[in-house]
């Protein structure tokens, strides 16, 4: 289901299988075999409605596997009025996961193929892939709502999609091309797909992926497989430290002997210095991404600084100190010297 703003109005799109438009023979008519529903109204409720109306039938979401959010929809009053409106009956599965696309929801929940499979089960399969080749991180549905309500100076971060070209006759593909952050006291902005995963390490919320740094002018494929961060206030700042363990995949010339403390001080140069961009970017735009404002007030931090409602203000001019350790698990047969 894809939720867009559209003209001053609500526009939710809903597509679902339809087994019945394939013959007995299992091919398939000339219409496509997705199912396409589209409403508008002045609410999120009436939209589903004119789609239900249309449908010919009572308004269901209990098919609804994905929820697509447009562009114009992650403004905070319409972003906010989305979820409040998804989290009453007929209620959504609290498990299915959220996306933001780089223009109208419409584009991608409303793609439709003439035989092949589910195109929800297709961008889940691609969505898990990409959290490997790509630091990926995907974000569930009672997550968000839990977040946004419970922690007003936290700021969301919702992946982005797109359509990408089709592979074939009777496919779709989809494109993951970073994230969105929502936040009640700035525009909704994106992220690279570097600073989702660099977000992902410092907010613990990382999935193991591949990345790519360079020691000694020798190009080296790292697994990171775990992170661990932690933070605390202290003298006006936060102090964090992140500790990663990797592995080394590949290199690209064995005969460059490589000692796993030379490539554990590369990669953890290269990454503290990006890390700091991504800390430095969430302050720029009171944005805490990492959600360090409601940690610090839960554990009732003595001198913690203002309400939770001021704190993207105040986290902003917070001074904030990295310190980034990486720790090389396994490094193969070469490179030991």
């Amino acid at each position: 289901m894809g939720v867009d703003w559209h003209h001053g109005k609500y526009r939710t799109t809903v597509s679902a299988v339809a087994p019945n438009l394939l013959t007995a023979n299992g091919t398939a008519h000339t219409s496509p075999f997705v199912w396409v529903r589209q409403g508008s109204g002045s609410t999120v409720v009436s939209a589903l409605e004119a789609a239900g109306l249309a449908w010919g039938q009572p308004t269901t979401l209990d098919h609804v596997e994905v929820l697509v959010l447009g562009k114009n929809a992650l403004a905070y009053r319409r972003f906010q009025a989305i979820l409040d409106a998804l989290t009453r009956p007929p209620f959504l599965h609290q498990t299915l996961h959220v996306y933001a696309a780089a223009g109208r929801a419409s584009s991608v929940v409303g793609a439709t193929i003439a035989l092949g499979p589910n195109p929800a089960d297709v961008l889940n399969h691609q969505a898990r892939a990409s959290q490997w080749r790509q630091g990926f991180t995907r974000l569930r549905f009672d997550r968000l709502v839990g977040q946004w309500w419970n922690a007003p100076q936290d700021a969301a971060v919702i992946p982005a999609i797109g359509m990408g070209q089709r592979l074939g006759e009777g496919s779709v593909n989809y494109v993951f091309s970073g994230a969105w952050v929502v936040s009640r006291f700035s525009a909704p902005r994106p992220i690279s797909r570097l600073q989702v995963r660099l977000w992902a390490w410092l907010a613990n919320q990382a999935a193991p992926a591949t990345s790519t740094i360079v020691a000694k002018r020798n190009p080296v494929t790292l697994l990171v497989d775990t992170n661990r961060t932690r933070f605390r206030w202290e003298a006006g700042g936060i102090q964090v430290t992140d500790h990663l363990s990797v592995d080394v995949l590949a290199t690209s010339r064995t005969s460059t002997r490589l000692s796993a403390r030379t490539v554990a001080e590369a990669a953890a140069k290269k990454w503290t210095a990006q890390e700091m961009q991504v800390i430095d970017w969430a302050k720029a735009h009171h944005a805490d991404i990492f959600q360090w404002g409601r940690a610090i007030a839960a554990e009732k931090v003595s001198g913690y600084p203002v309400p939770s409602t001021k704190w993207p203000l105040v986290f902003a001019k917070t001074r904030v100190a990295l310190r980034l350790t990486v720790r090389v698990r396994s490094f193969g047969a070469y490179n030991r010297a």
